[in-house]
């Protein structure tokens, strides 16, 4: 899902929090199929004036909270600004991430990724399983080297970085304990024709420095192919196949990645309503999460579905809410806590939709600038007996 920095425009800013009361200022509805607490928390724009930046090395970053949502927010910049709010200086054709937490209105600049104008470069962050990993790329083809590096979640310290040499396609890349599957994007050559779509596997990531990994899935097996949707929850591997009308859970072969177990199948009667598009998918520990947008009114829906008890009878899927949304760029869950990133037509700023799965809270929060990238990261206090 990589979007050219050109087309996001300016990040305007992270800035100071403004709490609104209920009943000061009338706004439309987040909610309409389940019975939640609203809360308006904005981050407005403001001018920003030069500065000195603050060193990386001067930067104490705490520990990853308990029990708060942490979110990861990739962007660029065209221009070089400095940002008081955190004190550092963002260069011009900078891609960077922003560790935000909520609940604390902290704002820490967690990396960035230089390039020259004409490159082709990201940085964005991928959680899984309460791991953390940066990964980034910069070169000047889409077809360069990525890299992903994991970090501690206490000390924020470096474990390893492991360059993969392949291009890596959006959507199809999940971790799975020490191993990284993921699908080599695909090319055409006028020499070759089409080049790469293999789905693969680098084993032992935490201990190779520079390597590339064995096809399991080649490019022609349209069966077990991956269909963009690759996820990792607890030490499996899942991808959710979305037809016309249908969506099909399944679980996928470790050893071989195939499609291995089929875990559920929701038939979607009213597709046709729909944009196709904008669908996003997610899995958490139980459910699978998805998006729609309606096509008559931009209505978005959030639904779920039980994929560890689709065998039992009566297991259909659930809205959780609805609301009247720009494009979704981003949908990501992590224990019950979902996040929806948007994009609002009206401002041009990206937007946040926080919803609580277990409280069945709503939360809207506006960012006052463009992202291309949203990762949640939830911790939740370790109940394990002594």
């Amino acid at each position: 899902m990589w979007i050219g920095k050109d087309y996001l425009g300016v990040f305007v800013g992270l800035v100071s929090t403004l709490f609104v009361a209920c009943g000061e200022v009338a706004e439309e509805a987040l909610v309409s199929s389940v019975e939640t607490t609203v809360t308006t928390n904005g981050l407005d724009d403001r001018v920003l004036t030069t500065g000195q930046d603050t060193p990386e090395s001067e930067k104490d970053r705490a520990p990853t909270p308990i029990n708060q949502v942490v979110l990861y927010l990739s962007s660029s910049q065209d221009t070089s600004q400095f940002f008081s709010e955190i004190g550092a200086t963002i260069e011009s054709d900078e891609q960077f991430v922003f560790r935000y937490v909520p609940a604390t209105e902290e704002k820490v600049l967690f990396d960035r990724n230089k390039s020259s104008s004409f490159a082709h470069s990201t940085v964005r962050v991928y959680t899984n399983n309460d791991r953390l990993f940066l990964r980034s790329h910069s070169g000047y083809d889409s077809n360069d080297h990525f890299s992903y590096t994991e970090y501690d979640l206490d000390s924020h310290q470096q474990k390893y970085t492991v360059t993969i040499n392949d291009p890596v396609s959006e959507g199809c890349a999940a971790i799975v304990g020490d191993a990284l599957y993921y699908r080599e994007n695909s090319s055409f050559s006028a020499f070759s024709g089409n080049i790469g779509g293999d789905l693969k596997r680098l084993d032992e990531i935490s201990t190779v420095f520079n390597a590339e990994g064995t096809v399991l899935v080649e490019s022609n097996d349209l069966v077990n192919r991956c269909h963009f949707n690759l996820a990792s929850v607890a030490g499996e591997l899942y991808d959710v196949i979305k037809t016309e009308g249908q969506l099909e859970i399944w679980q996928r072969n470790r050893e071989t990645a195939h499609l291995e177990s089929q875990l559920g199948s929701v038939m979607l009667s009213d597709d046709a309503d729909y944009r196709s598009l904008p669908y996003r998918f997610s899995f958490d520990s139980q459910w699978l999460y998805w998006t729609r947008t309606r096509k008559s009114d931009h209505t978005v829906e959030l639904w779920r579905y039980d994929y560890h008890h689709s065998d039992l009878l009566g297991v259909e899927p659930e809205q959780r809410f609805s609301a009247v949304l720009g494009h979704v760029w981003d949908l990501d869950v992590d224990n019950g806590q979902v996040s929806i990133l948007w994009l609002d037509d009206d401002t041009g700023n990206s937007q946040l939709v926080l919803f609580d799965d277990n409280r069945e809270e709503v939360r809207r929060i506006d960012l006052g600038g463009r992202f291309y990238d949203m990762e949640i990261l939830y911790r939740q206090t370790d109940t394990t007996s002594d």
